[in-house]
């Protein structure tokens, strides 16, 4: 009768230690579609709020609760959030241009309901002048797209969502001769 006590927490310790050598699920990697670059006729520089400036991939129930964040856990970007946008950017600066910098405020899914979402994009704009750095005119913009209920109809919609803000960011910037 003493034994059994013992058996279990042995039997129990080696149950524990079989779940601690399960192999783990590296999880997957998601890069925005890079068949779309915006031209830019400028410098441009993209920076994100510190909680962006990672892989994690984030998304909002705004159903439930609109300000709170969660991460996605099985899905990661492939680099940095800021590194993704810069990279759908061909820049062609020349000496003495302007300068865009595009700070990321939002890059998240948002979920209205369980199984509808859109990817939203949002950002600070400034526009400084290439000599002397002088802040020209500054703005801000939010581009949504329409996603479903996973984290890869939400990569989506912010690559989508991407390409129209930096489109509309470029235009801007070109009405400030």
């Amino acid at each position: 009768m003493k034994r059994l006590p013992t058996l279990l927490i042995l039997a129990t310790a080696l149950a524990l230690s079989a779940c601690a050598l399960a192999p783990v699920a590296r999880p997957a990697r998601f890069t925005l579609d890079t068949r779309s670059m915006a031209r830019a006729p400028l410098s441009v520089t993209v920076s994100a709020a510190s909680w962006l400036d990672g892989r994690d991939m984030y998304y909002r129930l705004a159903y439930r609760d609109p300000h709170r964040l969660y991460r996605y856990a099985g899905s990661a970007w492939a680099s940095a959030v800021p590194n993704l946008v810069g990279e759908r950017i061909d820049p062609a600066p020349q000496a003495g241009m302007r300068t865009l910098d595009i700070r990321l405020n939002d890059f998240s899914q948002v979920f209205s309901s369980p199984t509808d979402s859109v990817g939203r994009v949002d950002a600070s704009l400034s526009l400084r002048d290439g000599r002397d750095g002088r802040l020209v005119d500054s703005t801000r913009l939010s581009v949504e797209k329409p996603a479903g209920a996973d984290a890869a109809a939400g990569v989506a919609a912010l690559s989508a969502a991407s390409d129209e803000l930096l489109a509309r960011a470029l235009r801007w910037a070109a009405q400030h001769p």
